[in-house]
């Protein structure tokens, strides 16, 4: 009976037990539950019912809502509509294109856009185009004024002022027309490397390298260069003209007097060839109306660059002395340091 009495109690005490264990696990699982009904929360208007509470929910993950693009055109910079725009493509405004012009021309754009007359160009040409990197047109200018200078001094007297004239003409003709012509240039070729370059960025960088000015090494380089080259062929056209076409050519105004108590005629030479002629042996030939010889004049002299000279020597006259024609009168040139001289 004892025994019977202790497994009894033994039994009682170990339900009890389970008990207290299974209501801690539903409760457990009834806290795990709200839990998760608490974060994953299922709106009213939803037909899932809520899980009992002895029924185990697992987390749930609400898919992403699809966000609906609206509906019409796209308009785009360009204002074309339906088509986007490329990627990098920029519409350039007038500003932009201003910006591009001003890129370009570089060093004292606010001054040559409203320039009316280029004194620079009108002095120095040749050396105000180097400095805009206009090395063509530079070097045009400098071995034309080269050579009127030659043409100028080695054909006749006369041309002289023609020639100066004509270079003054040209000069003037730079400092009024420079500006407005290169601001066109510009604006052309800014316009040429902005359909070239897209990008704006780029178009700038480009504008910059192209145009803009020369560097001040460069600028005397080039300049020293294009004035030999000039020069050379002023100096090679001069040096090929036949002596004796100098000499001729400027007698033309020169004052000639005949003195004929002493058979002797003045001439006055004018050298503006910038050549020294030394032991010049010449012989003036004295003609009648008719171009007939009627007496020479042997002469020996130096004749030095740009000077007057003054001949003076007795003549041999074999004609009638009155019917001397001094217009008819010819310089011949012999020889100078004993090279001969052609007829």
């Amino acid at each position: 009976m004892k025994n019977d009495s202790i497994n009894s109690g033994t039994s009682d005490l170990a339900n009890m037990y389970r008990i207290s264990f299974d209501n801690m696990e539903n409760e457990q699982v009834n806290q795990t539950t709200d839990s998760v009904l608490t974060n994953n929360a299922v709106p009213a208007s939803s037909n899932i019912s809520p899980p009992q509470s002895n029924i185990a929910v697992s987390a749930t993950t609400v898919p992403p809502v699809n966000q609906v693009a609206p509906t019409g055109t796209i308009e785009t910079t360009t204002g074309t509509q339906g088509t986007p725009t490329p990627p990098n493509v920029e519409t350039p405004t007038s500003n932009q294109k201003e910006e591009l012009i001003k890129a370009y021309i570089g060093q004292n754009y606010d001054i040559i856009k409203d320039l009316k007359f280029s004194f620079p160009a009108f002095f120095i040409p040749g050396g105000y185009l180097i400095y805009r990197k206009l090395y063509l047109l530079a070097f045009i200018e400098i071995l034309i004024t080269n050579l009127l200078l030659a043409l100028s001094i080695s054909v006749n007297p006369n041309t002289f002022v023609i020639s100066i004239t004509f270079l003054l003409l040209i000069r003037l003709l730079f400092g009024i027309f420079f500006p407005k012509v290169y601001w066109n240039m510009a604006k052309e070729k800014a316009e040429e490397i902005e359909k070239k370059y897209p990008n704006y960025m780029d178009a700038i960088n480009e504008c910059k390298k192209t145009g803009g000015i020369t560097s001040l090494d460069k600028l005397i380089i080039l300049f020293i260069v294009f004035s030999i080259i000039g020069n050379g062929c002023r100096i090679l056209l001069s040096e090929h003209t036949d002596v004796k076409t100098i000499f001729t050519k400027y007698m033309v105004g020169t004052e000639r007097k005949y003195y004929s108590d002493t058979h002797t005629i003045s001439y006055n030479i004018y050298n503006m060839s910038n050549r020294n002629f030394h032991n010049v042996d010449l012989t003036i030939i004295l003609k009648d109306s008719n171009k007939n010889t009627i007496g020479t004049c042997p002469a020996v002299v130096n004749i030095n660059a740009r000077e007057y000279v003054r001949i003076y020597e007795n003549c041999e006259i074999s004609g009638d002395e009155s019917t001397i024609n001094l217009e008819n009168t010819i310089l011949k040139i012999n020889s100078i340091d004993g090279k001969k001289v052609g007829n």
